[in-house]
């Protein structure tokens, strides 16, 4: 098993302009929140975990989530809402 370990945020000295191209290609892309999203946190998306702000309401930590935009090289999240089955 590989250990996950935390990434230093990205910033605008960080992020080639590949890695822009990146951000906005997750949108859509389902994962999990690492930590409480009040509204700032850190998710697990693809592999890796990333900076995300939720679009409006507290996320708790271990929450299944979508990005839905990116803002300055952070990803905005939502939770997923289970369809009653």
């Amino acid at each position: 098993f590989e250990m996950l370990k935390l990434q230093p945020p990205l910033t605008a000295d960080t992020v080639e302009p590949e890695e822009e191209f990146l951000l906005e290609g997750l949108i859509g892309n389902q994962g999990r929140t690492l930590s409480r999203c009040a509204p700032f946190g850190r998710a697990f998306i693809n592999d890796r975990a990333w900076n995300v702000r939720s679009t409006s309401q507290l996320i708790e930590a271990e929450t299944s989530i979508k990005v839905v935009g990116v803002d300055n090289q952070t990803l905005t999240i939502e939770p997923l809402i289970k369809q009653p089955s």
